[in-house]
Protein backbone atom coordinates (compact mmCIF):
# COMPACT_ATOMS: atom_id res chain seq x y z
CA UNK A 1 0.00 0.00 0.00
CA UNK A 2 2.85 2.34 0.87
CA UNK A 3 4.50 1.77 -2.50
CA UNK A 4 1.21 2.52 -4.28
CA UNK A 5 0.79 5.85 -2.45
CA UNK A 6 4.42 6.73 -3.21
CA UNK A 7 3.80 5.99 -6.89
CA UNK A 8 0.68 8.19 -6.85
CA UNK A 9 2.77 11.00 -5.44
CA UNK A 10 5.53 10.47 -8.02
CA UNK A 11 3.04 10.63 -10.85
CA UNK A 12 1.45 13.79 -9.32
CA UNK A 13 -1.99 12.13 -9.24
CA UNK A 14 -2.93 13.82 -5.95
CA UNK A 15 -2.00 17.30 -7.14
CA UNK A 16 -3.59 16.75 -10.55
CA UNK A 17 -6.84 15.67 -8.84
CA UNK A 18 -6.77 18.70 -6.54
CA UNK A 19 -6.19 21.00 -9.53
CA UNK A 20 -9.11 19.39 -11.39
CA UNK A 21 -11.46 19.79 -8.40
CA UNK A 22 -10.47 23.44 -7.98
CA UNK A 23 -11.09 24.23 -11.65
CA UNK A 24 -14.34 22.22 -11.63
CA UNK A 25 -15.60 24.18 -8.62
CA UNK A 26 -14.91 27.47 -10.42
CA UNK A 27 -16.76 26.19 -13.52
CA UNK A 28 -19.80 25.20 -11.44
CA UNK A 29 -19.88 28.59 -9.70
CA UNK A 30 -19.73 30.43 -13.02
CA UNK A 31 -22.44 28.16 -14.47
CA UNK A 32 -24.70 28.75 -11.44
CA UNK A 33 -24.67 32.46 -12.28
CA UNK A 34 -24.69 32.26 -16.09
CA UNK A 35 -27.31 29.52 -16.59
CA UNK A 36 -30.13 31.32 -14.71
CA UNK A 37 -29.34 34.52 -16.62
CA UNK A 38 -30.26 32.70 -19.84
CA UNK A 39 -33.27 30.95 -18.22
CA UNK A 40 -31.60 27.57 -18.58
CA UNK A 41 -33.43 24.67 -16.85
CA UNK A 42 -32.23 23.72 -13.35
CA UNK A 43 -31.26 20.32 -14.73
CA UNK A 44 -28.37 21.92 -16.67
CA UNK A 45 -26.41 22.46 -13.46
CA UNK A 46 -26.98 18.84 -12.41
CA UNK A 47 -25.89 17.59 -15.84
CA UNK A 48 -22.75 19.73 -15.64
CA UNK A 49 -21.89 18.32 -12.20
CA UNK A 50 -22.45 14.76 -13.45
CA UNK A 51 -20.19 15.39 -16.46
CA UNK A 52 -17.47 16.90 -14.27
CA UNK A 53 -17.74 13.90 -11.94
CA UNK A 54 -17.33 11.49 -14.84
CA UNK A 55 -14.50 13.63 -16.16
CA UNK A 56 -12.69 13.32 -12.83
CA UNK A 57 -12.45 9.55 -13.29
CA UNK A 58 -10.85 9.96 -16.71
CA UNK A 59 -8.60 12.74 -15.41
CA UNK A 60 -7.22 10.54 -12.60
CA UNK A 61 -6.49 7.77 -15.11
CA UNK A 62 -4.91 10.29 -17.50
CA UNK A 63 -2.68 11.76 -14.75
CA UNK A 64 -1.52 8.24 -13.87
CA UNK A 65 -0.57 7.37 -17.45
CA UNK A 66 0.71 10.74 -18.71
CA UNK A 67 2.80 13.56 -17.36
CA UNK A 68 3.49 17.15 -18.31
CA UNK A 69 7.12 17.61 -19.35
CA UNK A 70 9.08 20.55 -20.82
CA UNK A 71 8.59 18.96 -24.25
CA UNK A 72 4.81 18.50 -23.81
CA UNK A 73 2.56 15.69 -22.61
CA UNK A 74 4.49 12.46 -22.42
CA UNK A 75 3.70 8.99 -21.18
CA UNK A 76 4.95 8.67 -17.61
CA UNK A 77 8.22 6.81 -17.45
CA UNK A 78 8.34 3.83 -15.16
CA UNK A 79 11.61 5.16 -13.80
CA UNK A 80 11.63 8.31 -11.64
CA UNK A 81 12.20 11.50 -13.65
CA UNK A 82 15.09 13.80 -12.90
CA UNK A 83 14.73 16.27 -10.04
CA UNK A 84 14.57 19.38 -12.28
CA UNK A 85 11.67 18.01 -14.38
CA UNK A 86 9.78 16.88 -11.27
CA UNK A 87 10.11 20.34 -9.70
CA UNK A 88 8.95 21.96 -12.95
CA UNK A 89 5.86 19.76 -13.06
CA UNK A 90 5.10 20.51 -9.41
CA UNK A 91 5.37 24.26 -10.03
CA UNK A 92 2.99 24.06 -12.98
CA UNK A 93 0.39 22.11 -10.99
CA UNK A 94 0.81 24.49 -8.06
CA UNK A 95 0.15 27.43 -10.40
CA UNK A 96 -3.07 25.80 -11.60
CA UNK A 97 -4.23 25.16 -8.02
CA UNK A 98 -3.33 28.67 -6.82
CA UNK A 99 -4.92 30.30 -9.89
CA UNK A 100 -8.12 28.32 -9.36
CA UNK A 101 -8.09 29.27 -5.66
CA UNK A 102 -7.71 32.95 -6.47
CA UNK A 103 -10.48 32.70 -9.07
CA UNK A 104 -12.71 31.01 -6.47
CA UNK A 105 -12.08 33.78 -3.92
CA UNK A 106 -12.78 36.49 -6.50
CA UNK A 107 -15.97 34.68 -7.53
CA UNK A 108 -17.15 34.45 -3.94
CA UNK A 109 -16.51 38.16 -3.40
CA UNK A 110 -18.27 39.07 -6.65
CA UNK A 111 -21.28 36.83 -5.95
CA UNK A 112 -21.57 38.16 -2.38
CA UNK A 113 -21.41 41.75 -3.65
CA UNK A 114 -24.00 41.03 -6.33
CA UNK A 115 -26.31 39.27 -3.87
CA UNK A 116 -26.02 42.15 -1.43
CA UNK A 117 -26.73 44.70 -4.14
CA UNK A 118 -29.68 42.64 -5.36
CA UNK A 119 -31.05 42.47 -1.82
CA UNK A 120 -30.72 46.20 -1.37
CA UNK A 121 -32.51 46.83 -4.66
CA UNK A 122 -35.27 44.28 -4.26
CA UNK A 123 -35.78 43.88 -0.55
CA UNK A 124 -34.41 47.04 0.96
CA UNK A 125 -37.79 48.76 0.83
CA UNK A 126 -39.67 45.76 2.26
CA UNK A 127 -39.19 45.31 5.99
CA UNK A 128 -39.79 41.82 7.30
CA UNK A 129 -41.26 41.57 10.80
CA UNK A 130 -40.52 38.46 12.82
CA UNK A 131 -43.23 37.18 15.16
CA UNK A 132 -43.49 34.52 17.83
CA UNK A 133 -47.00 33.27 18.60
CA UNK A 134 -46.89 31.79 22.08
CA UNK A 135 -49.29 28.92 22.86
CA UNK A 136 -52.68 30.31 23.88
CA UNK A 137 -54.06 29.44 27.29
CA UNK A 138 -57.43 27.74 27.65
CA UNK A 139 -59.78 29.01 30.32
CA UNK A 140 -60.89 25.51 31.20
CA UNK A 141 -60.10 23.08 33.99
CA UNK A 142 -60.42 20.13 31.62
CA UNK A 143 -56.97 18.96 30.49
CA UNK A 144 -58.46 17.17 27.49
CA UNK A 145 -59.23 20.58 25.99
CA UNK A 146 -55.50 21.08 25.31
CA UNK A 147 -56.10 20.15 21.68
CA UNK A 148 -58.17 23.33 21.20
CA UNK A 149 -55.55 25.88 22.31
CA UNK A 150 -52.80 23.91 20.57
CA UNK A 151 -54.82 23.69 17.33
CA UNK A 152 -55.99 27.31 17.29
CA UNK A 153 -52.50 28.60 18.09
CA UNK A 154 -51.11 26.65 15.15
CA UNK A 155 -54.01 27.81 12.95
CA UNK A 156 -53.20 31.45 13.77
CA UNK A 157 -49.52 30.82 12.96
CA UNK A 158 -50.56 29.38 9.58
CA UNK A 159 -52.81 32.38 8.89
CA UNK A 160 -50.12 34.93 9.82
CA UNK A 161 -47.57 33.06 7.71
CA UNK A 162 -49.60 33.90 4.61
CA UNK A 163 -48.62 37.57 4.96
CA UNK A 164 -45.54 38.22 2.82
CA UNK A 165 -44.01 40.77 5.21
CA UNK A 166 -44.23 38.50 8.26
CA UNK A 167 -41.96 35.71 9.41
CA UNK A 168 -43.54 33.55 12.10
CA UNK A 169 -41.57 30.96 14.03
CA UNK A 170 -43.11 27.50 14.33
CA UNK A 171 -45.17 26.39 17.31
CA UNK A 172 -42.52 23.97 18.61
CA UNK A 173 -40.02 26.83 18.97
CA UNK A 174 -42.47 29.30 20.51
CA UNK A 175 -43.54 26.61 23.00
CA UNK A 176 -39.96 26.48 24.29
CA UNK A 177 -40.04 30.25 24.88
CA UNK A 178 -43.37 30.05 26.72
CA UNK A 179 -42.31 27.13 28.92
CA UNK A 180 -39.31 28.96 30.30
CA UNK A 181 -35.62 28.41 29.64
CA UNK A 182 -32.21 28.72 31.19
CA UNK A 183 -31.05 32.37 30.89
CA UNK A 184 -27.55 31.08 30.13
CA UNK A 185 -28.78 29.34 26.97
CA UNK A 186 -27.14 31.58 24.38
CA UNK A 187 -28.92 29.90 21.46
CA UNK A 188 -32.35 30.89 22.80
CA UNK A 189 -31.14 34.34 23.88
CA UNK A 190 -29.89 35.05 20.36
CA UNK A 191 -33.17 33.81 18.87
CA UNK A 192 -35.09 36.12 21.21
CA UNK A 193 -33.03 39.08 19.99
CA UNK A 194 -34.21 38.45 16.42
CA UNK A 195 -37.93 38.48 17.30
CA UNK A 196 -39.66 41.83 16.86
CA UNK A 197 -43.02 41.08 18.49
CA UNK A 198 -44.73 38.41 20.56
CA UNK A 199 -48.37 37.37 20.39
CA UNK A 200 -50.13 35.62 23.23
CA UNK A 201 -53.69 35.22 24.36
CA UNK A 202 -56.40 33.07 25.81
CA UNK A 203 -59.34 31.05 24.57
CA UNK A 204 -62.80 30.78 26.11
CA UNK A 205 -65.41 28.36 24.89
CA UNK A 206 -69.06 27.96 25.70
CA UNK A 207 -70.75 25.25 23.65
CA UNK A 208 -70.36 26.38 20.00
CA UNK A 209 -69.29 29.94 20.85
CA UNK A 210 -65.61 30.73 21.07
CA UNK A 211 -63.71 33.84 22.21
CA UNK A 212 -60.07 34.59 21.46
CA UNK A 213 -58.31 37.33 23.43
CA UNK A 214 -55.19 38.40 21.54
CA UNK A 215 -52.33 40.51 22.92
CA UNK A 216 -49.35 41.99 21.08
CA UNK A 217 -46.16 42.77 23.02
CA UNK A 218 -42.69 43.96 22.08
CA UNK A 219 -41.00 41.63 24.56
CA UNK A 220 -41.54 38.23 26.11
CA UNK A 221 -42.60 39.70 29.46
CA UNK A 222 -43.64 43.18 28.37
CA UNK A 223 -47.08 44.74 28.79
CA UNK A 224 -49.40 44.60 25.76
CA UNK A 225 -49.09 47.42 23.23
CA UNK A 226 -52.34 46.25 21.65
CA UNK A 227 -55.07 43.79 22.58
CA UNK A 228 -58.51 42.80 21.36
CA UNK A 229 -61.13 40.14 21.99
CA UNK A 230 -62.78 38.25 19.13
CA UNK A 231 -65.99 36.30 19.60
CA UNK A 232 -68.06 34.19 17.25
CA UNK A 233 -69.55 30.83 16.45
CA UNK A 234 -66.94 28.11 16.12
CA UNK A 235 -68.13 27.49 12.56
CA UNK A 236 -66.65 30.90 11.70
CA UNK A 237 -63.33 30.35 13.47
CA UNK A 238 -61.34 30.73 10.23
CA UNK A 239 -62.97 34.12 9.65
CA UNK A 240 -61.93 35.14 13.16
CA UNK A 241 -58.34 34.08 12.49
CA UNK A 242 -58.31 36.05 9.23
CA UNK A 243 -59.68 39.10 11.07
CA UNK A 244 -57.00 38.78 13.75
CA UNK A 245 -54.33 38.59 11.04
CA UNK A 246 -55.71 41.68 9.31
CA UNK A 247 -55.86 43.69 12.56
CA UNK A 248 -52.36 42.63 13.64
CA UNK A 249 -50.98 43.55 10.20
CA UNK A 250 -52.55 47.01 10.52
CA UNK A 251 -51.08 47.45 14.00
CA UNK A 252 -47.64 46.57 12.61
CA UNK A 253 -48.03 48.99 9.70
CA UNK A 254 -48.28 46.23 7.10
CA UNK A 255 -50.59 46.59 4.12
CA UNK A 256 -52.03 43.25 3.07
CA UNK A 257 -51.27 42.43 -0.54
CA UNK A 258 -53.91 41.56 -3.11
CA UNK A 259 -52.79 37.93 -2.97
CA UNK A 260 -53.46 37.76 0.79
CA UNK A 261 -56.89 39.35 0.43
CA UNK A 262 -57.77 36.94 -2.40
CA UNK A 263 -56.85 33.93 -0.26
CA UNK A 264 -58.92 35.22 2.67
CA UNK A 265 -61.91 35.68 0.39
CA UNK A 266 -61.97 31.91 -0.17
CA UNK A 267 -62.35 31.06 3.53
CA UNK A 268 -65.19 28.67 4.25
CA UNK A 269 -67.20 28.00 7.43
CA UNK A 270 -66.25 24.83 9.27
CA UNK A 271 -68.44 22.07 10.59
CA UNK A 272 -67.99 22.37 14.39
CA UNK A 273 -68.16 18.62 14.94
CA UNK A 274 -65.64 17.63 12.26
CA UNK A 275 -63.41 20.64 13.06
CA UNK A 276 -63.01 19.38 16.61
CA UNK A 277 -62.13 15.95 15.30
CA UNK A 278 -59.59 17.62 12.97
CA UNK A 279 -58.00 19.54 15.87
CA UNK A 280 -57.83 16.39 17.98
CA UNK A 281 -56.22 14.49 15.11
CA UNK A 282 -53.61 17.20 14.53
CA UNK A 283 -52.93 17.38 18.28
CA UNK A 284 -52.03 13.70 18.49
CA UNK A 285 -50.05 13.80 15.24
CA UNK A 286 -47.84 16.48 16.85
CA UNK A 287 -46.75 13.98 19.50
CA UNK A 288 -43.90 11.54 19.09
CA UNK A 289 -45.21 8.02 19.58
CA UNK A 290 -46.73 5.54 17.14
CA UNK A 291 -49.72 5.12 19.47
CA UNK A 292 -50.44 8.88 19.42
CA UNK A 293 -50.11 8.99 15.63
CA UNK A 294 -52.52 6.09 15.29
CA UNK A 295 -54.97 7.81 17.62
CA UNK A 296 -54.69 11.00 15.59
CA UNK A 297 -55.42 9.11 12.38
CA UNK A 298 -58.55 7.61 13.98
CA UNK A 299 -59.87 11.11 14.75
CA UNK A 300 -59.07 12.37 11.24
CA UNK A 301 -60.66 9.34 9.59
CA UNK A 302 -63.78 9.92 11.69
CA UNK A 303 -63.81 13.56 10.53
CA UNK A 304 -63.65 12.41 6.90
CA UNK A 305 -66.40 9.84 7.46
CA UNK A 306 -68.70 12.43 9.04
CA UNK A 307 -67.98 15.13 6.48
CA UNK A 308 -66.50 13.82 3.20
CA UNK A 309 -66.44 17.40 1.85
CA UNK A 310 -63.96 18.69 4.47
CA UNK A 311 -60.61 19.41 2.74
CA UNK A 312 -58.77 19.97 6.03
CA UNK A 313 -59.76 16.56 7.34
CA UNK A 314 -58.30 14.99 4.20
CA UNK A 315 -55.09 17.06 4.32
CA UNK A 316 -54.59 16.19 8.00
CA UNK A 317 -55.17 12.53 7.15
CA UNK A 318 -52.58 12.75 4.35
CA UNK A 319 -50.05 14.29 6.73
CA UNK A 320 -50.66 11.50 9.24
CA UNK A 321 -50.21 8.78 6.62
CA UNK A 322 -46.93 10.36 5.47
CA UNK A 323 -45.67 10.42 9.08
CA UNK A 324 -46.67 6.79 9.49
CA UNK A 325 -44.85 5.98 6.24
CA UNK A 326 -41.61 7.28 7.76
CA UNK A 327 -41.87 4.89 10.70
CA UNK A 328 -40.48 1.41 11.08
CA UNK A 329 -42.44 -1.29 9.21
CA UNK A 330 -45.24 1.00 7.96
CA UNK A 331 -48.50 -0.65 6.80
CA UNK A 332 -48.23 -1.58 3.10
CA UNK A 333 -51.22 0.54 2.09
CA UNK A 334 -50.25 3.70 3.99
CA UNK A 335 -48.46 5.43 1.10
CA UNK A 336 -51.23 5.06 -1.50
CA UNK A 337 -53.62 6.34 1.18
CA UNK A 338 -51.40 9.39 1.75
CA UNK A 339 -51.41 10.29 -1.93
CA UNK A 340 -55.17 9.73 -2.30
CA UNK A 341 -55.98 11.86 0.77
CA UNK A 342 -53.71 14.72 -0.36
CA UNK A 343 -55.23 14.73 -3.85
CA UNK A 344 -58.76 14.69 -2.43
CA UNK A 345 -57.97 17.66 -0.15
CA UNK A 346 -56.73 19.64 -3.16
CA UNK A 347 -59.76 18.64 -5.25
CA UNK A 348 -62.06 19.96 -2.52
CA UNK A 349 -60.05 23.16 -2.01
CA UNK A 350 -57.20 24.09 -4.37
CA UNK A 351 -56.00 26.73 -1.87
CA UNK A 352 -55.40 24.15 0.86
CA UNK A 353 -51.68 24.60 1.54
CA UNK A 354 -51.62 21.63 3.90
CA UNK A 355 -52.83 19.33 1.13
CA UNK A 356 -50.19 20.58 -1.31
CA UNK A 357 -47.48 20.19 1.35
CA UNK A 358 -48.55 16.59 2.04
CA UNK A 359 -48.54 15.82 -1.71
CA UNK A 360 -45.04 17.32 -2.06
CA UNK A 361 -43.83 15.28 0.90
CA UNK A 362 -45.28 12.10 -0.58
CA UNK A 363 -43.63 12.55 -3.99
CA UNK A 364 -40.29 13.61 -2.47
CA UNK A 365 -39.83 10.56 -0.26
CA UNK A 366 -42.08 7.89 -1.73
CA UNK A 367 -43.52 8.72 -5.15
CA UNK A 368 -40.16 9.98 -6.48
CA UNK A 369 -41.88 12.27 -8.95
CA UNK A 370 -39.46 15.18 -8.51
CA UNK A 371 -41.28 17.49 -10.92
CA UNK A 372 -44.59 17.03 -9.13
CA UNK A 373 -42.91 17.32 -5.73
CA UNK A 374 -41.32 20.62 -6.74
CA UNK A 375 -44.61 21.97 -8.13
CA UNK A 376 -46.58 20.94 -5.03
CA UNK A 377 -43.96 22.45 -2.71
CA UNK A 378 -43.97 25.77 -4.57
CA UNK A 379 -47.77 25.81 -4.57
CA UNK A 380 -47.87 25.17 -0.80
CA UNK A 381 -45.30 27.90 -0.26
CA UNK A 382 -47.34 30.37 -2.31
CA UNK A 383 -50.45 29.63 -0.27
CA UNK A 384 -48.70 29.69 3.09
Amino acid sequence: MGKFITELQRRNVFKATLAYLAVAWVIVQIASVVFPAFNAPDSFIKILIYLLGIGLIFWIAFSWIYDLTPTGIQKTDENPMDLETAELNNRRLNKVIVSAGIAAILLLISISFWAGSSWNRQGGSTLVTKLAVLPFTMNSEQTEDAYINNGLTEALIDELSKVEALRVIELASSSVLAAGFNPSNLLIIRELETIDYFINGSIEREQNNISLSVRLTSGLKESPIWQKKYTGDISRVRYLLAEITSDLSSQLGIDLQAKDIRLNSGIRPVNPETYELYLKGKFYLSKSTFEDWSRGLVYLQEAVDRNPADPYAYSGLAEGYVMLGHGLLPPPDVLPKAEAAAKRAIQLDSTNAEGWAALSHYHTYFGWDWKMADYAFKRANELN
